[in-house]
C-alpha cells in the first residue's frame, strides 16, 4: 500500500503544480486597472467553448461593453485586447522593439517561419528578401498577366451564367485568386477556373478549414497549447494544419521543375532558388520555401473572401453598384485593356474595396506578444503579455466609424479619408509588419471587379446569405455565397 500512497502523493503534487503553473499569471491584468473578464478556475476567462464562438463578434460585443481596452486570460496567458488607436500605434510602430513578434519561441522550426510568424532577425531578413517582390516596377509588369487571368475569369463566368443557376462565388474567386497568384508569382498556369479539383485549390481549402475548431476535442487541443507554450515545436500542426505542409511539398515540386527547365522568369520561384543557392544567405532554404506556402495560402483565401463579400455587398446595395458601373464605364468605355492609368482612375472602386474590407475584414484579429516590460498609454505591460487588436471590433465601432453597419464607400474617398484617425482602419495591418502584398491585392481586386461590373449586374437571390463560421479567431471564414449575375447588353 505504501507504493499506492506514494503514487497518490505524486499525482496530487503534479495537480498542484499544474494549477500553480496555470494560474500564476492571474491578477496581472487586474493590477493595470482595466476591466478584466475573470478567469474560471485554471482554464482562463470565459467563454471556454471556443468552437461555438464567433470570435470577431465576441470581441466587438466585449469592447462595446467594456470600452476600448480590456483584459482576459486565455489559458495561462494574460491578454490585453485593445481597439485604442494610440495604443495600437505604439504596438505597431513606437514600441515595435517590444511588440514586433506574434510568437515568442526560439525553437520554432524553419519550415514554420512564415513572414507573419518569423521573429526578430529572421523576420528582418525575410522582409528584406521579400520586399523587392512587390515594388512598383514589379507590380507594373504583373498587370498584363493579371488582366489576362481576369478576362479569362469573366469568360468563364459568362458560361456559368448561361446555366441559369445561382453561382457560388467563393469557389469562383478562389480559382481566380489562385490563377492570379500562380501566374504572377510562380509563372505557372494552374487553370483552376476550369479545374475546380486542382490540387492547389484543394490544399488551400483544407488549410483554412483546418484553422477552425469544430468540437470540444479541438478546443481542448488548442487550450493545451496555451497551457504549455512551445508545444508547436513538437507538434507543428498546432500552429498550421497539416495541409499547410502539403503546400511546402508543392513549392518544392515547383522548384525542381524550374531547375530542370533552366528557365528564368524573375519571379518568386527564381528568388527562392537564388536564396537556396547562396551559401551566405541570411535565411535557410526551409525558411524561404515556407514563404512560398504562405504566398499560396494568403493570396488564395483573403483575396477570394474580399471579392466574394464585395459582390454580396454590392448585390445588397444596387445604387452603389450603379455608381461603380458608371465610373468603370467612363474609364474603360473606349479601352478594353486595363493598364496602370486606368487602375489609378477608379477612386470610387478603390473606396468601395476599402469600405468592404472595413465591414468584412478577412483577418478579424491581430496579435503581438510583449517581449520585455514596457509602459504603453499609461499601462505597465509585463513581458509575456499578449496584445490582441481586434480589427472587426474597431471597424464596427461608432466611435471611429459613424453608422458602422452602413456600406458607405464615401468614407474612403480622398477628401474624406484624411479625417479618419490613423490605426482605426487596419484592413492590411500597419507599421513595419504591414501586409507585403497590399498593393498586389488591391490591383488584383480592382482589375477583377472592373471587368466584372462592366460585364454584369450582380443580384441577390433566395439562396443569398452570408454566415461566418464559429470557432476561428483569426479568419472570418464562410462556406459559400450564392448570387446571380445579369449580363449587361
Amino acid at each position: 500500500m505504501e507504493w499506492f500512497a506514494c503514487l497518490l502523493c505524486i499525482v496530487a503534487l503534479l495537480i498542484l503544480l499544474f494549477i500553480w503553473h496555470s494560474t500564476k499569471s492571474y491578477g496581472r491584468l487586474e493590477s493595470l486597472g482595466i476591466p478584466v473578464i475573470k478567469p474560471f478556475l485554471c482554464f482562463g476567462s470565459p467563454p471556454l467553448d471556443w468552437h461555438n464562438v464567433r470570435w470577431y463578434d465576441w470581441y466587438r460585443m466585449q469592447h462595446e461593453k467594456l470600452g476600448h481596452t480590456f483584459g482576459h486570460y486565455i489559458g495561462t496567458f494574460p491578454v490585453i485586447s485593445t481597439i485604442n488607436p494610440d495604443f495600437i500605434k505604439a504596438v505597431y510602430v513606437k514600441n515595435f522593439e517590444e511588440f514586433g513578434d506574434m510568437v515568442d519561441n526560439a525553437n520554432l522550426k524553419d519550415i514554420m517561419k512564415t513572414i507573419d510568424l518569423a521573429q526578430g532577425e529572421d523576420w528582418k531578413n525575410l522582409r528584406k528578401i521579400l520586399s523587392p517582390t512587390f515594388t512598383s516596377g514589379k507590380l507594373k509588369k504583373m498587370i498584363d498577366p493579371m488582366s489576362e487571368v481576369s478576362a479569362k475569369a469573366i469568360e468563364n463566368l459568362k458560361k456559368l451564367v448561361k446555366t441559369g443557376k445561382p453561382i457560388e462565388v467563393k469557389h469562383f474567386f478562389q480559382a481566380y485568386a489562385l490563377d492570379t497568384i500562380c501566374r504572377c508569382a510562380f509563372s505557372i498556369d494552374t487553370n483552376a477556373l476550369e479545374d475546380d479539383d486542382h490540387k492547389l485549390i484543394k490544399a488551400g481549402r483544407e488549410i483554412f478549414q483546418g484553422f477552425a475548431m469544430t468540437n470540444w476535442m479541438e478546443t481542448i487541443g488548442n487550450l493545451i497549447f496555451y497551457f504549455f507554450p512551445g508545444l508547436e515545436t513538437t507538434f507543428p500542426t498546432i500552429m498550421y494544419p497539416e495541409s499547410f505542409y502539403k503546400l511546402h511539398d508543392l513549392t518544392n515540386d515547383l522548384i525542381k521543375e524550374r531547375k530542370a527547365s533552366n528557365e528564368k522568369f524573375d519571379d518568386f520561384i527564381d528568388k527562392i532558388i537564388e536564396v537556396c543557392n547562396d551559401a551566405n544567405a541570411p535565411v535557410s532554404p526551409d525558411m524561404i520555401k515556407a514563404q512560398g506556402s504562405i504566398f499560396f495560402a494568403a493570396g488564395f483565401e483573403t483575396t477570394s473572401n474580399c471579392l466574394s463579400t464585395l459582390c454580396y455587398t454590392l448585390a445588397k446595395n444596387p445604387d452603389i453598384q450603379d455608381k461603380l458601373y458608371e465610373e468603370i464605364l467612363s474609364v474603360l468605355a473606349s479601352n478594353e485593356e486595363i493598364d496602370t492609368e486606368s487602375i489609378n482612375n477608379l477612386p470610387y472602386l478603390d473606396a468601395a474595396i476599402h469600405e468592404n474590407l472595413r465591414i468584412h475584414p478577412p483577418i478579424p484579429i491581430q496579435e503581438r506578444i510583449c517581449k520585455k516590460d514596457v509602459e504603453v498609454e499609461g499601462l505597465k505591460v509585463k513581458k509575456g503579455t499578449y496584445i490582441r487588436m481586434p480589427i472587426y471590433a474597431a471597424h464596427m465601432n461608432p466611435d471611429f466609424f459613424p453608422d458602422p453597419e452602413a456600406f458607405n464607400p464615401d468614407r474612403f474617398l480622398k477628401e474624406n479619408a484624411s479625417s479618419m484617425k490613423p490605426y482605426t482602419f487596419r484592413g492590411f495591418s500597419g507599421g513595419p509588419r504591414i501586409c507585403l502584398g497590399q498593393r498586389f491585392a488591391m490591383v488584383e481586386m480592382k482589375i477583377c471587379m472592373a471587368r466584372l461590373l462592366k460585364s454584369f449586374k450582380i443580384k441577390a437571390c433566395p439562396m443569398t446569405q452570408l454566415e461566418y463560421k464559429a470557432g476561428d479567431p483569426f479568419i472570418m471564414g464562410f462556406d459559400s455565397i450564392y448570387l446571380t449575375f445579369e449580363e449587361r447588353s
